[in-house]
């Protein structure tokens, strides 16, 4: 291929792999345990398979399933193999690597009438954070900090994948943190297609001594549902509307907002 043809190729393929999104392995689990007798080892496998269980369904509330209770009861059944490594933060602890057997966990799911996905819809973000000076920050694909890991960490934790903006020059012409405020549609969903993603999640967060306001809108096709959210702590927040968006994509018709 010539050089000026492998340039323009790769050009052409840089805006569709700068957004990959990597989440655990599905099947697996990575678990701290205090020691490696077999009453921690049974927990910790059992807390495992519940993570599993979530992030396949994208159901927070899986284990109120009567088979799936059942199940976790015995847990060890599921194991397709494990090991421990010593916890590199904690000396006084170790890492419990878990493996789940594919096939009987489809199995289980199948049994207990659980809807799953292993390929859930990917999600971009569009969120404005206003602190306690009133400053805005939109959060983007560059922004390291407690927004971008927690909404990554608790994406992860439901299979779900998020991204955020580049807000590189395209997306700042387009978009302005007013339009977000404004949950202005239109302007983000022109703004989006660059991305490609099969669902949006518009949101504001204002910080004050008390608490965090937040208001959010996720778009799903043709759908729409909007959140409004208070608590203590941004984690907190992040939390409830992650734990939110999961329910409307596992179809879970207790989540709660305005359709």
């Amino acid at each position: 291929m010539k050089p000026s043809l492998l340039i323009a190729f790769i050009l052409f393929c840089l805006p569709f792999t700068a957004f990959a999104v990597k989440l655990s392995p599905i099947y697996h689990a990575e678990i701290l345990v205090v020691s490696q007798t077999n009453d921690a080892r049974e927990q910790a496998v059992k807390d495992g398979l519940l993570q599993v269980l979530i992030r396949i369904s994208g159901n927070p509330d899986i284990d109120k399933n009567p088979a799936i209770r059942a199940a976790l009861r015995k847990a060890e059944y599921f194991v397709q193999e494990y090991s421990y490594l010593p916890d590199s933060r904690d000396s006084s602890q170790y890492q419990l690597k878990i493996n789940y057997e594919p096939n009987d966990v489809k199995r289980l799911l199948q049994k207990a009438k659980v809807g799953s996905g292993e390929n859930h819809p990917l999600i971009l973000v569009w969120l404005n954070v206003i602190d306690n000076q009133h400053n805005f920050d939109v959060i983007s694909n560059e922004t390291k900090g407690t927004v971008f890991d927690k909404m990554t960490q608790e994406g992860n934790k439901y299979g779900l994948p998020v991204i955020f903006p580049m807000m590189d020059v395209d997306d700042i012409n387009l978009v302005s943190s007013d339009d977000i405020s404004a949950m202005n549609i239109p302007v983000l969903q022109e703004a989006a297609k660059r991305y490609r993603p099969q669902g949006l999640l518009i949101g504001e967060i204002e910080e004050n001594d008390n608490a965090c306001q937040s208001h959010w809108k996720l778009l799903m096709k043709d759908n729409q549902w909007d959140w409004k959210i208070e608590n203590k702590t941004m984690d907190n927040v992040i939390t409830i509307v992650m734990n939110q968006v999961s329910k409307v994509i596992s179809g879970d018709g207790t989540a709660k907002g305005s359709h």
